[in-house]
């Protein structure tokens, strides 16, 4: 059995002004908790995060690393299970409330519905296809 590859990787990341500009434009999105994906679909075959913690909402350097550090996490464990998908990740100053389980479980709950919403769009796609 081969070694699952679960790290985050810069192939794993949106980099520059442009790939975040691409996502923002395609203005699909998920939140809940001050927290929300706002998400595109690409044809890399692989999911990639993007984070922008704005100073504006948090305040202290510790709070942004926390969040920041918390949603790495998840998307990394869940990659593999994720669809070709470019994530950007916001929050809101009341996501500074949430302690490290609750935050972990909306990122989760979030990445659920993204792909449940994914799925969705492709099948209806599939579908029109097939009336055409």
């Amino acid at each position: 059995a081969g070694a699952v590859d679960a790290r985050f990787g810069r192939e794993r990341r949106l980099s520059s002004q442009d790939e975040f500009k691409k996502v923002f434009d395609a203005r699909q999105r998920v939140g809940q908790s001050g927290l929300t994906f706002v998400y595109r679909p690409n044809e890399l075959g692989r999911p990639r995060l993007g984070l922008a913690i704005a100073k504006k909402q948090i305040r202290l350097a510790h709070e942004r690393n926390r969040i920041k550090r918390i949603a790495r996490e998840a998307f990394r464990v869940r990659a593999q299970f994720l669809p070709s998908v470019d994530l950007v990740l916001m929050a809101r100053t009341e996501v500074e409330k949430l302690d490290n389980l609750r935050l972990r479980e909306e990122l989760d709950k979030m990445l659920d519905r993204v792909v449940r919403r994914l799925a969705a769009d492709q099948s209806s796609k599939k579908a029109e296809n097939t009336l055409v």
